[in-house]
This record gives C-alpha cells, sequence and structure tokens, in this order.
C-alpha cells in the first residue's frame, strides 16, 4: 500500500531530503514500496540518482530491501531512531 502522504523531493532537492522523503514514505508503507512507487512520490526522480539513493540508504541500513518482493521497507537505523522519538 503506497502512503497517503506525497513527499516533495524531485530533481533538484538536496540529497538529505531526497532520502528523508525516501524514509518518511517507506515508514508510511505496511508492506514496504518498490522503486518506482518510490519515484512516483518523489515526483519523476532520476532513475540512476533514486538508485544510488537507495543504495546508500539500505548501506545504512536505514532502509531493508526484500529481494523476494522488490520492496523497501525501514530498516534497522530507522526503527531505533523512531524508538529513541518515543
Amino acid at each position: 500500500m503506497v502512503p497517503q502522504t506525497k513527499p516533495h523531493a524531485g530533481e533538484g532537492s538536496s540529497a538529505i531530503g531526497r532520502g528523508l522523503a525516501i524514509m518518511l514514505a517507506c515508514a508510511g508503507s505496511s508492506n514496504g514500496l518498490l522503486f518506482n512507487e518510490i519515484r512516483r512520490l518523489l515526483g519523476g526522480v532520476s532513475p540512476a540518482t533514486l538508485s544510488r539513493t537507495l543504495k546508500s540508504l539500505v548501506a545504512e541500513e536505514a532502509l531493508e530491501h526484500d529481494s523476494a518482493t522488490a520492496a523497501y521497507c525501514a530498516g534497522p537505523a530507522l526503527r531505533e531512531l523512531a524508538g529513541r522519538l518515543q
């Protein structure tokens, strides 16, 4: 399920803003989001830029990538951050 809110982080946005928008979108999705769903939510960011950003977020454990479903969802680092804020 795609979240109802639309992050605004398309072309020209900072890497931090784009990463935050991706993390918020994935955290708000019960089943994770596919590459094209994230791209659509970000307003058509280039595939290369999105791919690099997703790889970085996965490497930092902010997101997890499920190879079986190809979905991106909140990773351990993002869940830890959320827990610290409660």
